[in-house]
This record gives structure tokens, sequence and C-alpha cells, in this order.
């Protein structure tokens, strides 16, 4: 692993020795020193999410023939751990130069050889006829897949294997000689599978979406040669089977040692590639310096309704174990929303609730703010966030409504003559003016005049009520109107 280079430049990029350092630092985190990610809510959809990765130079965790005589190489870094799905406004940099984010048939290819490189440290032999369904598996994009399950929540087993049927109809499947795919034969695939699921859910949540779970899936994006017949089918997962079944055997041994470690790695690997994939970029970097990875992108709020019924809850998926420390912090940028923190929750990947705690915290309604450098703290963590409307912005909404309904009692009172109040006296043009007008004024402000949409959806509760109230008002007064109620000219 070692190229000519000239002293101090990048040097001729070479693809199997990116891909060989690609493995490395896939298998050993701690080149990375320190994660910082920020977490902005910034809408009633939408966070934005800022991270910094500080590496340390990488001459010591690379082969030496590699790093003899180079001070810079264009290599296949990767940048971190991110959920599967479409990518929003998102942005990467190495270095200090923008990077270029590789296609997923590479990243299934890499990470294809990550997993042989484990298995070959655990003393587990991978097939080549193996390679090509892993490869699938890593590189399933689940769209062609979700189509069939838009209007399925959660699906029985009995109806994902009629949805696969229509699946491998409209995808296809490469060299099937067998015509459309019944769904007995489907059904047998799936027994096939079980043992799969179980292993997979140990590591992992459960997903539909999976083809590490459901290797299925992934039958479309197959080599020719390796669907010919059914049974080779039931062979192939066979044969995933026994290999996974094997590294769990190695990784449940009792004795510490680098098999077991690799094991655990491998499993671990493998069942979370269904839900994430661990990105990869191609950039030119310092070896004898340390640099920074930056990475930007937009995710979903995950707003739900909470406890209380004025708050909601956004729920945040963080990784929380991908180098030496990791850092994380959220903040509201709406002064009229806050983060209820002491209610703040933390949950591992499954949702399950842990007791987590960080080497420092620090809470406030605009931040909440820790780390940790536990070694054995979870890959991943669950945020649960509540969040409310800030003390001042309840206070103002509370006398505001109160005013509204005070003005709109005052008006039924006075107007209709309600339990006799005001007798025969008849109320003016002014006299309802007086009523109305800054009533309907401050109403109006507190209906239009909201800083985000994060906080006109947590008010809405408020914003529906006031509104509710002030059309009640001024429908009341055209009543009254019609019925000569207001002397208008007096």
């Amino acid at each position: 692993m070692c190229n000519e280079c000239s002293s101090g430049g990048a040097d001729k990029f070479d693809e199997s020795d990116a891909e060989a350092i690609a493995v490395l630092l896939l298998k050993d985190p701690k080149w990375r020193v320190r994660a910082v990610e920020r977490i902005d809510l910034t809408s009633a959809s939408w966070c934005d999410r800022r991270r910094s990765v500080h590496v340390k130079a990488l001459e010591s965790f690379l082969p030496s023939e590699f790093v003899s005589g180079r001070k810079r190489a264009r290599l296949y870094v990767p940048i971190g751990s991110f959920p599967k799905g479409p990518l929003l406004d998102f942005s990467v940099s190495v270095a200090g130069a923008p990077a270029f984010l590789l296609p997923r048939n590479e990243h299934a290819r890499i990470h294809v050889e990550y997993v042989k490189f484990l298995a070959a440290q655990a003393g587990i032999t991978v097939r080549p006829s193996l390679e090509s369904l892993l490869a699938a598996i890593f590189g399933f994009a689940s769209n062609p897949w979700e189509v069939f399950l838009q209007s399925e929540s959660n699906p029985s087993k009995g109806v994902i294997n009629s949805l696969l049927c229509n699946y491998f109809k409209k995808n296809g499947l490469p060299g099937w000689n067998g015509g459309p795919v019944a769904v007995e034969v489907v059904e047998t695939w799936a027994s096939a599978v079980d043992a799969i699921q179980k292993l997979v859910r140990e590591r992992a949540p459960e997903n539909v979406l999976s083809a590490a779970e459901n290797p299925l899936l992934a039958l479309p994006h197959l080599e020719p040669h390796l669907l010919p017949n059914p049974q080779t089918v039931v062979d192939l997962l066979s044969e995933l089977k026994d290999f996974l079944t094997a590294v769990w055997v190695k990784s449940a041994s009792p004795t510490p040692d680098t098999s077991k470690g690799a094991s655990n790695q491998l499993l671990d690997f493998y069942a979370s590639s269904g839900n994430h994939w661990s990105a990869i970029a191609e950039c030119t970097v310092p070896l004898l310096e340390p640099f920074m990875i930056k990475t930007s992108e937009r995710r979903s709020l995950g707003l739900k309704s909470g406890h209380m019924a004025s708050q909601k809850v956004s729920k945040q998926l963080v990784t929380f174990n991908d180098a030496y420390s990791n850092h994380v912090s959220v903040r509201v940028l709406d002064t009229n929303v806050e983060v209820v923190s002491p209610q703040a929750t933390v949950l591992d990947e499954k949702r399950d609730p842990i007791d987590l705690t960080p080497d420092y915290k620090r809470a406030t309604p605009e931040l909440l703010s820790f780390y940790d450098a536990d070694p054995h703290r979870p890959a991943r963590i669950w945020l649960n966030l509540p969040l409310q409307a800030s003390l001042p912005a309840r206070v103002s909404r509370l006398v505001i409504l109160t005013l509204t309904v005070t003005a709109l009692v005052a008006f039924c009172f006075f107007v209709f003559n309600w339990l006799g109040v005001g007798g025969s006296q008849a109320m003016t043009g002014a006299d309802i003016a007086v009523i109305l007008v800054p009533s309907a004024i401050a109403a109006s402000l507190l209906i239009v005049r909201e800083v985000s949409t994060l906080s006109t959806e947590i008010n809405k509760g408020w914003t529906l009520a006031t509104g509710g109230v002030l059309m009640v008002l001024w429908f009341s007064t055209l009543i009254a109107y019609g019925l000569s109620a207001i002397n208008w000219g007096k």
C-alpha cells in the first residue's frame, strides 16, 4: 500500500489504496478526537443540523509505507453516519475544502470490503456469491419498496409476502427464468429469512424498509447469474444466514479477544446498515497535521403532541459514539418557544428509556447541551425534547384572550340587556368602539405576529381560541346592528 509521490503535495490517486484506508478508518474511529453537533430547531417542520469532527493527524493511524514521504494524500474518508433517505440541503467539507460524496454503489463496495476485513479478523471467510448479496443489501434504496407500503402502516407477514410478489413483478429479478414469482415461492424465501431477521432485530430496531433485515428486498439488484431459479435464492439466503450465525457465535465467545471484537463490530454494522449509511467522501487531506470534517443538513423536526395539551415533542436521532468524545447542543431560535429541559428524555435506538449520565450537561429554556466520552456509551440515541411557549408568550396570550372574552361578554350584556344590565339605555357607536377596537387590534396582532412556524404550531390552541372569540364578537356586532340594538346616531 504505497505509491511514489512528490514530497509536499497531494499524490497521484490510487483507488485500491483509498479503499483499503477507508476500511481501516471505518474499523477504528479513534482518529476522530471530537464530534460536535449543533441542532437548531428552526420551524414546525425542519431543524438545521451542523456537525464538526475534529480529526487527529492521520499518520499514526495509517501504514508507515503509505505515509512515508507524503504531507497530503487523496483518500476516501468516512465522514459520518446518516439515516437512510433523501439528503436535504446537505453539504460536506473536509480540511477546509468541499468534498465529493461517493456514489451509492461505491459506498456498497467499500462496505463489503469492510465486512470482509472484519470477518477475516474473526476467522470467517466471505464467499464471492455472498459478496454480491451484501453489496446489493448495502446499496439498497428503499423508495421502490416504499411505493408498495404506502397504504400499509403496520403490514403483517402475509401482506408483506403478497406485496413482495408485486415488487418483484415491477422491478424484475435479473436472470430469472421462472416467470412471475408466486406467493408460495416468496413464502419459502421468507422462511429462509426468519433467522436473519431475528439476528438483526437483536441489534437494530425493526424496520420493514431494511434490506439487512429482509434481504429479499435486495434481490432485484443482484447479478443475473445468481438468480436462475427459486432454489438458488434459498441457497443464497441460507449462506447469508450461516455467515451471520457464525459471526454471532464468535461474538458470544466468553473470552474477549480480537475475533470477538471484530464479530460484534460486524454484526452491529450489518444490522444498522438497513437504517443508516456510513457516508464516505473523496477528498485531499493532510497526513501530518489535524483537520476538520464539517457537514450540514436539514432534517425533519418530528413534532408530535406531548403529554400536556400546551406542549409538543420533537424527536431527534443523534450519533453518539463515533469519536473519542461526542458533544451535542440543541437550540431553539424562536424566542417565543422554550425547551422544557427537566422533562427531556433519552432513549436508545429502539426507543427504550436509558439512564444516560453525560460527563457534562447544561440545560436552559433556550439550550440543551451535553457531552460524553464514556467508551461504552450508545452508538445512537433519541432525544425527546418537550417544547412549549415561553412564559412571557404564555402570559401575553392569556391576557389578550381574557380581554377578548371580557369584551365579548360585556358586549352581550350591554347590547342585548342580559340580566337587565343597561336597562332601556341603548349603546352608542362610540361605546361599541371602546369595547371592540382595542381587543380586536390586540387579538389580530396575536394571531398574525409569530416569529416562526414553530411558535405558530405550539401556540395553535391559543390562536384558535382567540380567533374564535374575536369572530363571535364581530358576528355579535353585526347581529346587534341588524336588530337595531345599537344606536349609531348618538
